[in-house]
């Protein structure tokens, strides 16, 4: 029989709102947190943000992947950054609004599928694209660099590149396009290192080159060589091949000519050494006469009384000659002093005889009368001293040869001949008048064409 008892409904109903209050404190309290754990309670969230725990504010905020591995996505608060522990790997697209760093590598198409390429967004997508066929790095644009470009490799330029400092390569620099220099200078070879220096030209039908070689020190082209303005220096060497000069072809001969030889052509254009010199004959000598031209008449010491006369008288060739003749019964002597042009086509002197000087005497003592020859050359030097000569009455002659002729002889300078005549009254050499006579000289040379 149940009792309506008024305690009993109040104990039940405390016991109740205990067991009730319980399970909401059980429910609140949290998981076990285990990543191995699954729990089947949560099975989809509906939310649109999921928010990690702010932490206390200082360290940094991570989600971690496993407690084995241990891997982290860590919003780092000193740096601003997010941070992977491990790599990434992107299968898709990585867009970037901001900066991406790594640590370690960054690998672009690391399963080497085709080409690997880099985005650069803007007002016109530039690309840095990796051509897996060619091996090789593209721009799909300018490259402009403030600094230095190093290569160990080839350097393409297909189009325009600016550099506004150095560019230095260990290995070739190909350019397809054009090479523009603002500066001063354009170096190769800026280390000044042994070895030859070459500059390659490519062609359809083979390359061409333009080296500084070393060892010779000069520039060598490996084709012909075309200047349409001047083109001066100290030297120009040719060692093979012909030289064209105002369309004309012609080869030289490869050994040196002998002195005072010419270069003469065959009419082909080829260049041989031929002599110069022409023999004796009309125009290689001078023969001059009394009175004798560009002349000058002096005493020798104090003893110069006499008369120098010219005349033809007594030569049935009628050829004029000087006379010096003295009253005085010492020796007296009297000078003729020529000077002569040495021609601008002398080669040297000519055949045996050199200079011929006609001469004669009164007596043939030279103690009664003689003449003497002497020969100076261009240089002022005395070249050859003849002997004190003497003939009785009858003309002679006297040569120096081109043996004794052996100075220094200047086309277009002038040379000096001096003859010495003395004379005297001499009763005791079997004549009282011993004068002395000179008549034509000739100077035979050699010259050179024409």
């Amino acid at each position: 029989m149940a009792h309506n008892n008024p305690r009993s409904h109040k104990f039940i109903r405390l016991l109740a709102a205990l067991t009730l209050g319980l399970l909401l404190v059980v429910s609140a309290l949290p998981k076990k947190a285990a990543a191995s754990a699954w729990d089947p309670t949560l099975l989809v969230n509906t939310e649109a943000f999921q928010i990690i725990d702010d932490g206390d504010g200082s360290s940094n905020i991570y989600l971690q992947f496993g407690d084995t591995a241990n891997e982290k996505l860590t919003w780092d608060r000193l740096g601003s950054d997010f941070e992977f522990s491990d790599d990434l790997t992107v299968q898709g697209t990585l867009a970037v609004t901001v900066d991406v760093s790594a640590s370690g590598a960054l690998t672009i198409n690391d399963d080497n599928s085709g080409d690997a390429t880099i985005n650069f967004g803007g007002s016109t997508v530039e690309t840095l694209n990796f051509n897996a066929t060619t091996g090789r790095f593209e721009f799909s644009d300018d490259v402009q660099a403030t600094g230095n470009i190093f290569g160990s490799g080839t350097l393409s330029i297909e189009s325009t590149a600016h550099i506004e400092s150095n560019l230095t390569t260990s290995g070739s620099v190909f350019v397809q396009g054009t090479i523009q220099q603002q500066g001063a200078t354009l170096e190769i070879n800026s280390d000044a290192g042994a070895g030859d220096i070459n500059l390659t030209f490519g062609n359809q039908s083979g390359d061409e080159s333009l080296t500084f070689q070393d060892t010779t020190d000069r520039f060598e082209f490996t084709d012909d060589l075309s200047v349409e303005g001047n083109m001066s220096g100290n030297s120009l060497t040719v060692t093979t091949g012909t030289v064209n000069i105002n369309g004309v072809a012609y080869s030289f001969t490869g050994s040196q000519g002998a002195a005072s030889t010419v270069l003469t052509n065959d009419g082909a254009g080829a260049l041989t050494w031929s002599s110069t010199s022409v023999a004796d004959g009309s125009g290689s000598f001078i023969s001059m006469h009394p009175e004798y031209p560009n002349t000058t008449y002096a005493g020798t010491g104090s003893a110069i009384v006499g008369q120098l006369t010219a005349s033809g008288t007594g030569l049935t060739s009628g050829e004029n000659y000087y006379r010096w003749s003295s009253t005085r019964s010492t020796a007296q002597r009297y000078q003729i002093v020529t000077r002569v042009q040495v021609p601008w086509n002398f080669d040297s002197w000519g055949g045996g005889s050199g200079i011929v000087l006609q001469y004669r005497t009164g007596s043939s003592a030279v103690t009664a009368s003689y003449v003497q020859l002497k020969v100076w050359d261009t240089a002022g030097t005395l070249d050859y001293w003849g002997n004190q000569l003497a003939t009785s009455n009858v003309f002679s002659q006297t040569r120096a040869t081109p043996a004794d002729l052996n100075g220094t002889y200047t086309p277009g300078q002038n040379m000096t001949v001096r003859i010495t005549m003395m004379a005297r009254t001499c009763a005791a050499c079997g004549t009282p008048s011993t004068p002395a006579d000179v008549g034509f000289m000739n100077l035979n040379w050699k010259t050179n064409t024409p």
